[in-house]
């Protein structure tokens, strides 16, 4: 989080995740807006691309297409797990998070961005 004050114009956004890094609780962050503007850049500067899980979803894809999507993304996280073809988001959801239980992480960070489901 040290590369932070290179984010110009971005003080109340960084001041939010930091909010959210900083609680005793779990939370969850939605950042949106037009195209191009620099959500994902913030989000990645922030966190510098450090995540406990991160899926970017394909625009435009059939759920099949996104289930393997996102279990390859699971698999690159979690390698020694042996994950299934995902049938439904339920199932996709579910391995989710038995990988998060099974992390010693004491933060975890998930972040995805796109139009996924």
């Amino acid at each position: 989080m040290e590369t932070t004050e290179r984010l110009i114009g971005r003080v109340r956004e960084c001041e939010e995740l930091k909010w959210a890094m900083d609680s005793q609780r779990s939370e969850l962050i939605v950042m949106y807006g037009r195209r191009r503007v620099g959500k994902t850049f913030l989000v990645r500067r922030f966190f510098n691309d450090t995540y406990s899980f991160h899926y970017v979803g394909a625009h435009k894809q059939k759920k099949s297409v996104q289930l393997q999507n996102f279990q390859e993304a699971l698999m690159r996280y979690a390698p020694e797990r042996n994950i299934p073809p995902l049938q439904n988001w339920h199932e996709a959801f579910l391995q989710l998070e038995r990988y998060l239980e099974g992390s010693e992480e004491k933060r975890k960070v998930l972040f995805s961005n796109g139009a996924w489901l």
